[in-house]
């Protein structure tokens, strides 16, 4: 309306308005492969009802005799009026046996039915709510036919849609494209694939010769332009999952549709051929049903109403045989990138997350013995001089976890492999990222801040790299687990994770329904096998005990006796600290502060107060989901205090503080620019030269010849990127080796990973003081 045409089609115009609704992008699932595989399966999806409910003796076309019945608006009516909140689901959505509640009532979700029926249910399949409790009512179905149940993960308003139909409807005063335009978003929620094509054009063979030697997946087609000349159009065709996508909402539209069409039947129908739909021939196409008239009610033409949601009658030009012999989910096909392969799905892809398989013990203590590793990830080939054979060794499941105390070798097995190969490594953070030459999931996989990958971004991982290493996995939240499994899933390359377990947990905003990701089944049923390693190479000699301390305590810190690690009178006083309150951590840097000038005699002039600052970046990285946002349900009262906390340092100001700094003040990067090539998130400065306009810092983390080794910024912006650091949280001090003294604080605030982290910070036993008390 009032608006030029640009000549856009009105699907592209409509798929834009659908893209750009926040709500509806934020009520995404974003989906784990076994997961996708089950919800897009065409068994799944097409759940409308088609054809005859009678298998045999159907009339071959439609009659005079022939009436039928049609609902006006269905599918706009199912979006704008759902009998249920729209569902999301994520990587922490799994299945679970069904058990019956005392009550009889069920709660909302999707569940897993049995059952031969297909006048409302399409017999074994996956059904949300509104459909499993309406079978229940009708008795169609009973508990005993339940076998699984998934809990989603967020619920969406059922006015989820709304604004954007009012949209749709005022686009034009043509109502007929606002009723396009609304119908288009049923087909919008059920996409499951992204597709991208690269098309060259050439009259040389050779062109098209060069191309196929070096690309994957190429096409070309040729057509000749005269005798002695062909036109040859070539180039790359990508395909890949849509892994964050509506699919369960999809269902949900359907599942509402199905009721209402068995509602319609029920009512027009006389009661006796309801009753018995398999020995009738009822004609049905989606949202609407046909037959001879003589199987209605008398009064049938009453029975019509022009209101959306209303029945209307519409006699079908043509009848469309659709058996339903092939229905359901029991043994079907799965084609996928030109490969058929028959799967059982509720043994197979349901047991993803239903259970935990035994996984294979790899003998390997010592990260000197990491070419055990290289043969179990890569395969071996030996030769016998005596039989003038030889053998290879393929690794079935070449995905392999390394597990161990900091200090280990998990970075030096790293290196090994990195010298003999090619791998794509990747950490959650920068700061982790740098220590093994590699980058976070972001950079490495080119993700946009909707967390989203080009389709050609496999293409290019495949062709560059030849393994996949994951390092500080215990960092990882849900949403980068779920991009470890699809590489795994769709680039088939090895896998190579490391970490320790014992350290902090990624602080997320979605429900976790498991206490950390190595329990999660999906995560558990990825590795091929996992080692520990227990040799300590960074412990210098006599710190032994002190290693073990912390090895035998990781999972119980509370047995650390705090009186042996008290600071002294006579000690000097760390200027080092790790903290787990974001207060505590202001404090210490005030006194901290506030101690150096004294002791260090710094003059007036050399010393600046700088104010609080919000956050400011020119192109911060976006590292937390972007949907799917719930309030965490604990009654944890230590885990609720550190999302809390950590929430706090992460808002603007309230990070920030009026504080003194001078040349050589620590100070933390609190943003990314630029994704990482000039700053980084928790990236660790110290103040090389200040005046009241400007400020100059050093990186600790980057080499001399790097061009962001030094960063400027005006003084009185100093806290908008940078915090002052002679304090801080134990969140900000995962994956540091710290070799200086340092001082622990709210010691009695912290749970069992906190205090482990904190303490594993340092590699000698006399570096670490313990404050157990905040006291201002």
């Amino acid at each position: 309306k009032k608006e030029e045409w640009d000549g856009k089609s009105l699907k592209s115009i409509g798929i834009k308005m659908f893209s750009n609704d926040d709500k509806i992008f934020k009520a995404q699932s974003r989906m784990s492969p076994d997961m996708w595989k089950l919800f897009s399966h065409k068994q799944v999806k097409d759940r409308s009802h088609r054809g005859f409910t009678c298998e045999e003796n159907n009339p071959p076309e439609v009659n005079v005799n022939t009436v039928g019945f049609d609902i006006n608006g269905a599918y706009t009516d199912c979006v704008l009026n759902p009998l249920d909140r729209w569902f999301s689901v994520g990587f922490n959505s799994v299945w679970e046996e069904y058990k019956k509640r005392q009550d009889g009532k069920i709660g909302s979700g999707f569940y897993y039915v049995e059952t031969p029926d297909s006048t409302l249910f399409h017999r074994n399949n996956i059904y949300s709510t509104c459909i499993v409790a309406y079978g229940l009512r009708k008795k169609i179905i009973t508990h005993d036919d339940i076998k699984y149940y998934m809990r989603p993960l967020h619920y969406s308003k059922r006015t989820l849609f709304h604004n954007l139909f009012s949209k749709y409807l005022n686009v034009a005063t043509n109502k007929k494209i606002g009723k396009f335009l609304c119908n288009l978003t049923t087909g919008l929620l059920g996409r499951h694939i992204r597709k991208k094509t690269n098309p060259k054009c050439s009259t040389e063979f050779s062109d098209v010769s060069n191309f196929y030697a070096n690309h994957r997946s190429p096409f070309c087609y040729s057509q000749a332009i005269d005798e002695d000349t062909n036109l040859f159009i070539y180039g790359q065709k990508w395909e890949m999952p849509r892994i964050d996508n509506h699919i369960p909402m999809y269902i949900q539209i359907l599942d509402n549709m199905n009721i209402k069409q068995y509602e319609m039947m029920k009512k027009f129908l006389k009661p006796n051929v309801f009753k018995n739909l398999y020995d009738y021939p009822i004609y049905r196409k989606v949202d609407m049903f046909a037959c001879d008239k003589q199987y209605l009610k008398k009064n049938y033409k009453a029975k019509c109403s022009n209101k959306r949601g209303g029945y209307k009658m519409e006699i079908p030009k043509k009848f469309y045989n659709s058996s339903y012999k092939y229905r359901g989910l029991n043994n079907v096909v799965i084609e996928w990138n030109g490969e058929s392969t028959r799967h059982n799905f509720v043994m197979n892809l349901f047991a993803k997350s239903l259970y935990r398989k035994q996984i294979e013990k790899l003998d390997v203590t010592d990260s000197n013995q990491w070419e055990k590793i290289e043969k179990r990830l890569f395969g071996d080939a030996t030769y016998n001089p005596e039989k003038n054979a030889r053998s290879i060794y393929i690794p079935s499941k070449p995905v392999v976890c390394v597990l161990g105390d900091g200090g280990t070798g998990k970075s030096y097995i790293i290196k090994k492999i990195d010298e003999g190969h090619n791998p794509l490594k990747m950490c959650f953070t920068n700061k982790a990222s740098l220590n093994i030459g590699g980058g976070t999931f972001h950079r490495q996989l080119g993700l946009n801040k909707r967390l989203e990958m080009s389709v050609s971004k496999l293409d290019t991982i495949v062709s560059q790299h030849d393994c996949i290493i994951v390092d500080e996995i215990s960092m990882n939240p849900a949403w980068s687990w779920n991009y470890i499994c699809w590489l795994r899933e769709l680039t088939k390359l090895p896998l190579l994770l490391c970490g320790d377990w014992g350290q902090v947990r990624p602080v997320e905003k979605t429900k976790k329904r498991y206490d950390k990701y190595n329990q999660h089944p999906r995560v558990h049923n990825l590795m091929g096998c996992i080692t520990e390693l227990t040799v300590n190479h960074r412990i210098g000699a006599g710190q032994e005990e002190y290693a073990k301390l912390l090895h035998d305590n990781k999972n119980k810190m509370e047995n650390i006796n705090i009186e042996e690690f008290e600071l002294c009178d006579d000690e000097p006083v760390p200027t080092k600290n790790i903290t787990y309150m974001n207060k505590t951590r202001k404090y210490v840097n005030q006194i901290i502060s506030e101690m150096v000038i004294e002791n260090k005699n710094i003059p007036e002039d050399q010393i600046f107060t700088i104010k609080p600052k919000g956050k400011s970046a020119d192109d911060e990285e976006f590292i937390e989901e972007p949907f799917m946002i719930v309030p965490e349900e604990s009654d944890d009262e230590e885990e609720e205090e550190e999302e809390g906390e950590k929430k706090e340092e992460e808002k603007g100001v309230g990070a920030t503080q009026t504080i003194r700094v001078f040349a050589n003040t620590p100070m933390i990067a609190r943003v990314t620019e630029k994704k990482g090539e000039t700053l980084f998130n928790n990236e660790d400065f110290i103040i090389d030269t200040i005046n009241n306009e400007t400020t100059i810092l050093r990186s600790l983390n980057r080499k001399e010849d790097d061009p962001a080794y030094r960063y400027e910024i005006e003084t009185e912006k100093l806290q908008s990127k940078f915090l002052v650091a002679w304090a801080i949280t134990t969140h900000k001090a995962q994956g540091q080796t710290i070799k200086e003294k340092i001082r622990i604080w709210d010691w009695s605030y912290m749970n069992t990973e906190l205090r482990y982290t904190a303490m594993s910070r340092v590699t000698r036993r006399q570096d670490v003081f313990i404050q157990p008390e905040y006291k201002k």
